[in-house]
């Protein structure tokens, strides 16, 4: 019965149900369905979420309350939790513990295994009671072990003073001057920056999510690779080298344990987004000096992203076979959510990366190979709209504006051009091309300007996180000036509304620092960063060796957003690049900013 709980004295809201298909209701009645997973699902009626269940070994009945119309359509759709492991916690209590046989009848749900404790304090009236825990992935001792080295006593304030002290650390890398508000909404965004990814290292030990075994090393999980390798692992590439390569070395140790690079692990292969950009972060890395890892292996897998079929999604690149025989990926093959456009573009850049990578080890034929792939995501671009483009497998175009090509291109006629305007610019690693297959720079500018003015660029849209810096690409700097402070101001508040949508693991977070620093790194896997005009007066940023890169704003308010001229390290500097060594070395730049854009400043490429 629909109203009824499914045994005896369990509360009405403490359960719900499992299913997919399509049901037409014609009486009250119950309809039940039987899972043959172990893991969490979630069951949507009508797009709707009705039960989120959505954990690992998410045992027992669930059943959802719905009131049915006669005839009509249900569209239920369920989705499995692909999880693996388990944590194994240690509890230490500084009182005495009474245990207490009699569990409440909601807490002895029926497939219950066992995993859980209930007790009570033998406490007196208004007395506290202090309890520290460990957890381990690895087992009881190591929860133990856990605990006593992050917490060895009962002091609650010493253990926040610990915490206060780690931020303290982390926050002072970047050092910045300005107005209050601006550096709180900077702060609260670097935060953002050093949550994610999470360390599964325990005590030089790690449990892989991807053997089940445990190892000695490093591994890391909650990855967004596919949002972070845009700016997260460049930031942390400047100030958190060491980590970085943690993080390569976790990513390889997943390689040999699992087969492939991880694209989204959490904490194992996960099918989210598209691409392998464990390609970028890797490449970017090492063109930028950071060391300590196995490029040999490195490298194998990176080519196994570039050419070998992986499993449905969750490893590899989905349609990699399409892209390497015919140049694409085909939409009537992979439409819909298959992606087809955005994994041409995407698979594009990534063999650009592996390009970069190949040559940084002196593999001349890998380089020449992949940068001749990186071009293929001209197969996608349609010279009659000039847009992007759905193509069929017999290279048939699909019609103008297609929603069929991505699920994100559904919605208003509007939604449909902003998903095809944005996707059109997911060339950062060619924009002479781009701009050449547009006809001319000047044809590029106008795109942008259009882009920029009719509103149709969002900062959390990862796709086009790039689009205000090409404009020093193509020799509009003071338009790249003028774009991200605008965006910065847009976006970003000092108050609970002041992020822009989801933060992406700290991707959308690490877009704001480097604006606000005044540099960007458009192109990952390229060595030069794209100069902007800074939120603040100074930055300083520690890049290590007791050495530090600062930015000085001079004459700088919310009206001067355009630099007049520039010093690095005394002499004029013409560029509106800059590479990365020159930051690593330590130094001063230094800006004159004005209300009216200086045109000839920055026209000089480094």
């Amino acid at each position: 019965e629909w109203l009824k709980a499914p045994i005896d004295g369990i509360k009405d809201d403490f359960f719900s149900a499992i299913f997919t298909g399509t049901l037409i209701a014609r009486h009250t009645g119950e309809h039940s369905f039987e899972l043959t997973t172990e893991d969490g699902t979630r069951m949507y009626i009508n797009d709707q979420l009705a039960i989120d269940k959505w954990q690992y070994r998410a045992a027992g009945t669930e059943t959802y309350k719905i009131n049915l119309t006669k005839g009509k359509k249900y569209d239920i759709r369920i989705e499995y939790y692909d999880g693996s492991g388990s944590t194994l916690m240690q509890l230490r209590c500084a009182e005495p513990v009474k245990l207490d046989p009699k569990l409440g009848p909601q807490m002895a749900l029926k497939g219950a295994d066992g995993n859980a404790v209930y007790v009570t304090f033998a406490t007196k009236d208004q007395e506290k009671v202090k309890m520290k825990v460990g957890t381990s992935l690895i087992d009881i001792a190591q929860a133990r072990a856990n605990m006593e080295e992050e917490f060895p006593d009962f002091d609650f304030n010493k253990a926040v003073g610990k915490g206060a002290d780690v931020w303290e650390k982390e926050l002072n890398m970047i050092q910045v001057e300005g107005a209050e508000n601006d550096k709180a909404i900077f702060y609260t965004a670097l935060t953002k920056c050093f949550v994610n990814p999470r360390n599964l290292n325990e005590g030089g030990r790690y449990f892989s999510p991807f053997d089940l075994q445990v190892h000695e090393g490093q591994m890391y999980t909650d990855l967004s690779i596919w949002d972070t390798f845009r700016s997260l692992h460049p930031l942390w590439v400047i100030v958190k080298p060491q980590e970085t390569t943690d993080i390569i070395n976790g990513m390889l140790n997943a390689y040999q344990e699992g087969g492939w690079l991880p694209k989204w692990p959490n904490p194992w292969y996960r099918s989210i987004m598209m691409g392998t950009h464990a390609d970028a972060v890797i490449a970017d890395a090492y063109v930028k000096g950071i060391r300590g890892f196995d490029t040999n292996l490195a490298f194998e897998a990176m080519l196994k992203n570039a050419n070998e079929k992986g499993n449905r999604g969750f490893s590899g690149r989905v349609g990699i076979e399409h892209f390497n025989e015919i140049g694409y990926v085909p939409t009537d093959v992979f439409g819909f959510y298959g992606e087809p456009v955005a994994r041409t573009l995407e698979f594009s850049y990534d063999d650009y990366c592996i390009a970069q990578m190949a040559n940084a080890l002196g593999k001349a034929d890998f380089y020449e190979e992949f940068m001749q792939r990186s071009k293929r995501y001209i197969n996608v671009l349609d010279k009659e709209t000039g847009l992007v483009r759905g193509k069929k497998l017999n290279g048939e175009w699909l019609p103008p504006f297609d929603k069929s090509i991505s699920v994100w291109a559904r919605g208003t006629d509007h939604d449909t051009e902003v998903y095809y305007k944005n996707h059109t610019l997911l060339v950062p690693h060619d924009i002479p091309g781009l701009a050449d297959f547009m006809g001319g720079e000047e044809k590029l500018v106008d795109y942008l300007d259009e882009f920029f003015e009719k509103d149709m660029y969002y900062v959390g849209d990862e796709f086009s996180m790039h689009a205000p810096y090409m404009y020093n690409s193509i020799g509009k700097p003071w338009r790249t000036q003028k774009v991200v402070r605008d965006m910065l101001a847009k976006y970003f508040f000092n108050d609970v509304g002041g992020l822009p949508g989801n933060d992406d693991c700290g991707q959308v977070s690490s877009w704001y620092v480097f604006g606000a620093m005044g540099f960007y790194p458009a192109n990952p896997s390229d060595p030069i960063y794209q100069l902007c005009s800074p939120v603040f007066n100074k930055v300083r940023i520690n890049v290590g060796n007791g050495k530090a890169f600062t930015i000085i704003a001079n004459n700088n308010s919310k009206e001067n957003v355009y630099i007049q001229s520039a010093k690095l390290n005394g002499n004029s500097y013409q560029s509106s690049q800059i590479h990365h060594e020159t930051i690593m070395a330590g130094g001063e730049l230094i800006f004159e900013m004005g209300s009216k854009p200086n045109k000839k400043w920055g026209n000089y490429s480094h």
